[in-house]
């Protein structure tokens, strides 16, 4: 299998941009997963990967950020669609609801705005720029 990598940037970061992993590249590797490709200061080494933030009816899918990996969790749970450059929520819409209830309908991660910094959230999929990302392989 070959690591394939996209990049954005995480509000929760100082840095602009990182590199995250399609492929989870935590130590449970379950997929669907967007994870950073390094460790950074995880204190148990778990990895960071694109998580809603909130838990349970607290969610917030208009917001999204980068949380220690866990070995569950419907809403760490994303895919990149190559055909719209997109990335999407497995499980949930841009409500928080369950997308299993909801008649499968996708929801996309949108961008607040296309510059540096700029927060990520669930939206209905539109092909917009600010849900579109670029992919790089190596």
């Amino acid at each position: 299998m070959t690591n394939t990598f996209l990049t954005f940037g995480f509000i929760a970061t100082t840095s602009s941009f990182l590199f995250v992993s399609i492929h989870a590249a935590n130590s449970y590797s379950w997929q669907p997963s967007v994870s950073l490709t390094a460790n950074l200061d995880e204190p148990q080494a778990l990895g960071f990967c694109l998580d809603i933030v909130g838990f349970g009816n607290g969610m917030d899918c208009q917001r999204l950020q980068a949380h220690s990996c866990k070995s569950a969790g419907a809403d760490t749970q994303f895919e990149y669609h190559a055909p719209t450059q997109s990335v999407r929520a497995v499980n949930y819409n841009s409500d928080c609801e369950s997308i299993e209830e909801n008649g499968g309908i996708s929801t996309c991660v949108v961008a607040k705005a296309i510059e540096a910094g700029a927060g990520l959230g669930l939206a209905a999929c539109d092909r917009s720029d600010e849900q579109q990302f670029g992919l790089n392989g190596d």
